[in-house]
């Protein structure tokens, strides 16, 4: 995202600039495709990213809506009775935690320290920047068949 605003948000900055990108999947009979539901969330992600690119420049109420428009749909979600399951992921692999040194060295290992939201994914890259961790909190009754899905199983170590 910081490279997509006009100007570029500086790569040391931080704060509160985010973007909500959601993406609404309906299972048939024989459940959802991963795929089908990579590629929905694929194309709410480029959406809400050339978003980005107007978000800076622009003062005011048009910025306020733009930001906010995201979470009010997810906001609308929670609250529809058809919806009967949310997953919500977010991505910390951009953020350089590996290079923060609070004056005893970098971190050998980043984590979250809590994961207060079910059916929340936190994805992490690990020490060499190779890998992914994803922090996975799911209902009781979910994460069963979440450890045993074959294509979970396949990439995890």
């Amino acid at each position: 995202m910081r490279e997509r605003t006009d100007p570029p948000i500086s790569k040391k900055q931080c704060g509160n600039l985010y973007l909500v990108a959601s993406a609404r999947s309906v299972a048939g009979a024989t459940g959802v495709e991963l795929e089908s539901i990579v590629e929905l969330l694929t194309d709410s992600v480029r959406r809400e990213l050339a978003n980005c690119e107007q978000i800076v420049p622009i003062k005011g109420e048009k910025n306020k809506m733009m930001i906010t428009q995201g979470f009010n749909e997810v906001a609308k979600s929670f609250a529809d009775p058809e919806i009967s399951s949310i997953v919500m992921f977010t991505d910390w692999c951009k953020f350089p935690l590996y290079e923060a040194d609070f004056g005893w060295g970098k971190p050998s290992w980043v984590s979250s320290v809590h994961v207060p939201l079910r059916n929340m994914i936190y994805l992490l890259c690990d020490k060499s920047g190779e890998g992914i961790e994803a922090w996975v909190n799911l209902s009781v009754d979910d994460m069963p068949k979440f450890e045993q899905d074959a294509n979970i199983v396949e990439f995890t170590s």
